[in-house]
């Protein structure tokens, strides 16, 4: 059984600050929102958007387990102490620890799922500006081998073939993969401003295929973008058609490409106030603002991270969840359903002196119950004694919590069998003596006649009547042994 009178015990394993871990990011200069203009731009925001959005989904795939760690530790700690006291304040630091990983589970669950809505949501957005992007980038060839046909007695036909648009050359990126606009760093998440292609005017992006049909006489147009027909009269065609030779040319004065859509989603046009609401957001389509919402949350969301907890009396006998654990199995205060003033103020100076006054302290004093300490469990076959510490799955949790429920059962139930002090032991003596008193009572008949023939015989030598040999008159069966067996 576990001494209620002793000190206050606990272990310590330092946990340490969640902290997100970005990419680290070199001395340009940050892209600003009008730096993001063309199919090509906005190609590379939402591309770097759903970069970004993708990797923090995977860093919140799962919650860190540091505070689980901590609390199987001390959930099995506190099952194995000998001392009620000892075993109290380890279960108090292991239900401050399931807290804790309970709150950042939460944490986390939320944040994945507006990662994931936003992923959802800009998944149109990014597919369009790749098509507008792809569609700036062409370039156009007319063929050596079957570039041309006569199609009538009066007319040629010359094939003009669009190459493949090259879009990998509308951004550029550092040694780290991180993507720059006009040699600026792209960081989606202090833009303020979501980029995007207007809704269905994609093809406008397109760049045209200009001809160049070199002339055997003269043109003396002014040279400006105008009708054929206008440009054909300014010039004077002298020779065969085969002069005319067409070819491939750009211009950049040919095509004036649009400029991206931005869209207002962050509160003020300012990506450090939140996101605006769904109604808030224009939406040029049905379901657009909460489209727009859904990938404004998901660009502020971030890994939650969380201040480690400091191991030591002035803090953990502050900490309300460490001392409602605490009150619900210290001896001198587990039966009051509430407590004075008074009663919390001395549950406070009791905690803050039983942790100790440094971590330090607390390390080199409770290290032994925790890290230090064996129990059994069973490994590889077989029950085997290991450290704590090194218990590290549920099932071996389990397990081992189970041997240590078993053996005090066991325990407590020899005891209850037992008789503690000589007092007890004289008293049993005593009742086990009336017992057989009470047995030779039932066989005292003087004469044969009156010799109870099912639990005595008679003796005719001695003329006396005699408990039969084997005859149980009041049983009493003792188990604590067998009990003990069954367990183990």
């Amino acid at each position: 059984m576990r001494n209620t009178n002793s000190k206050v015990a606990a272990a310590l394993v330092w946990p340490a600050a969640l902290l997100y871990a970005g990419q680290s990011r070199t001395s340009a200069a940050p892209a600003q929102d009008t730096n993001i203009k063309t199919a090509c731009d906005a190609f590379a925001y939402t591309t770097a958007a759903k970069a970004h959005l993708a990797s923090l989904a995977q860093q919140l795939a799962k919650a860190p387990e540091h505070d689980e760690t901590i609390r199987r530790k001390y959930t099995i700690a506190a099952a194995a102490a000998q001392d009620d006291v000892d075993a109290c304040l380890l279960a108090a630091i292991a239900a401050h620890a399931a807290k804790r990983q309970k709150d950042l589970e939460t944490a986390v669950a939320r944040q994945r799922q507006k990662v994931v809505k936003a992923l959802a949501a800009i998944g149109p957005y990014a597919e369009t500006a790749k098509a507008a992007a792809t569609l700036a980038k062409l370039t156009y060839d007319i063929p050596n081998t079957n570039g041309a046909k006569k199609a009538s007695a009066s007319k040629l036909y010359v094939k003009v073939a669009p190459k493949t648009a090259d879009t990998n050359s509308c951004y550029t990126t550092d040694p780290t993969g991180i993507i720059k606009v006009a040699g600026n760093e792209l960081d989606v998440t202090k833009l303020n401003k979501f980029h995007s292609i207007q809704t269905g005017k994609h093809q406008a992006h397109a760049i045209p295929a200009i001809v160049a049909l070199t002339n055997g006489g003269s043109c003396d147009d002014g040279g400006s973008w105008t009708t054929f027909a206008t440009a054909a009269t300014s010039c004077n065609e002298a020779g065969a058609v085969s002069t005319i030779a067409p070819a491939i040319e750009t211009d950049a004065t040919a095509h004036a490409e649009p400029t991206t859509a931005t869209k207002p989603v962050f509160a003020n046009d300012d990506y450090t106030q939140g996101c605006k609401s769904e109604t808030e957001i224009e939406q040029q389509s049905p379901g657009e603002g909460a489209a727009l919402h859904a990938i404004c949350a998901g660009l502020t969301a971030a890994v939650p991270s969380e201040a480690p907890t400091v191991y030591d009396g002035p803090t953990l006998s502050k900490l309300p969840d460490i001392a409602a654990a605490a009150q619900a199995c210290l001896p001198d205060y587990k039966d009051k359903s509430k407590l004075t003033a008074q009663q919390q103020t001395a549950l406070t100076t009791f905690l803050e002196k039983a942790y100790t006054a440094s971590s330090s302290s607390f390390e080199n004093k409770f290290k032994p119950l925790v890290d230090n300490a064996y129990v059994q469990v069973y490994r590889g076959g077989k029950v085997e004694s290991v450290k704590i510490s090194e218990i590290t799955t549920a099932e071996e949790e389990q397990n081992a919590l189970n041997r240590l429920r078993a053996k005090q059962a066991a325990a407590k139930l020899a005891s209850s069998q037992d008789p503690a002090t000589p007092d007890q032991k004289e008293s049993e003596k005593k009742k086990e003596e009336k017992k057989d008193g009470e047995k030779k009572e039932e066989c005292v008949g003087t004469v044969e006649a009156d010799c109870e023939k099912t639990k005595c015989n008679w003796n005719k030598e001695k003329n006396e009547c005699k408990v039969k040999e084997g005859a149980v008159l009041s049983p009493v069966i003792k188990v604590p042994l067998l009990f003990a067996f069954l367990l183990f």
